[in-house]
């Protein structure tokens, strides 16, 4: 099929009519402050969401090369967030698990290195509580940016 700008699939492609939706699920610890105070206490979770986000994209800069072969341009991705599809607000908090420090934590018990001294301290960071939109947001870039990445080559 070829596309062209005077054709239905060209106009499809630039706008296409089915919106595009992320869902975003959390685990939030309902009981990281007895966890850390009794070892013997597992965390409890609970899933919340969904935080539902509409994608938005915009080409721009289209142009027909190779004689029309090939079609070059730019994209624009953002994301919208959509209340009445979501379960809450983007400032609704949540307590999660820091999996940096877990990880970090986790590696640093094989050298024995003041991990005696630290792991009290360090167990009271096991976990961060945040705003959803703080953590979105650093997703939704990641995902925003990698419609640059994918399409730059084609740009230059």
């Amino acid at each position: 099929m070829k596309l062209t700008p005077d054709t239905e699939a060209y106009s499809t492609w630039l706008n296409p009519p089915a919106p595009i939706y992320m869902n975003f699920y959390f685990f939030d610890v309902t009981n990281a402050q007895q966890f850390t105070q009794n070892s013997t206490v597992r965390p409890h979770v609970r899933q919340i969401g969904p935080y539902v986000y509409r994608e938005v994209r915009n080409k721009s800069d289209v142009e027909f090369i190779n004689d029309g072969t090939t079609l070059r341009y730019r994209q624009q991705k953002w994301f919208v967030f959509d209340a009445k599809r979501s379960c809450g607000s983007e400032n609704d908090t949540f307590t999660h698990i820091n999996i940096p420090l877990v990880v970090s934590r986790t590696y640093q018990a094989s050298s024995h290195a003041c991990v005696s001294f630290l792991t009290y301290w360090w167990k009271s960071l096991y976990f961060a509580k945040q705003l959803c939109y703080d953590i979105l947001s650093v997703c939704l870039s990641l995902f925003a940016f990698s419609a640059l990445v994918l399409f730059l080559p084609s740009v230059l």
